[in-house]
């Protein structure tokens, strides 16, 4: 399993929400803080197929480019919808500067 340490670089940490998982058994979840750019980041932790127990962690977006758009300091948890995009919400950020509800690809 992923550890989270407190790291700009790391993936994240801060966990906002419990995880959610799809049916593929990919687990999503979001961080408060850390990431690319310390405001907060998106993850997956996808099974190693054939290696029970085990997983690959990929960061799917880290927060803090584009503050109007995308919003920073995640919130809450995460919507795996069936149209195949993730929907979050953040604290900070979108046109008023009172958060933003964000969307990503899976």
């Amino acid at each position: 399993m992923r550890t989270f340490t407190n790291s700009k670089m790391s993936g994240g940490y801060e966990l906002t929400a419990p995880l959610t998982v799809d049916a593929s058994g990919n687990v999503y979840g979001a961080t408060f803080e850390g990431g690319l750019y310390g405001v907060g980041s998106v993850f997956v932790l996808k099974p190693r197929p054939g290696v029970p127990g085990k997983w690959n962690f990929m960061a799917l977006f880290a927060f803090g480019t584009n503050v109007k758009a995308t919003g920073t300091v995640p919130n809450g948890g995460l919507v795996l919808a069936p149209d195949g995009y993730i929907y979050g919400t953040t604290q900070i950020g979108g046109g008023g500067e009172r958060g933003a509800i964000y969307r990503l690809t899976k």
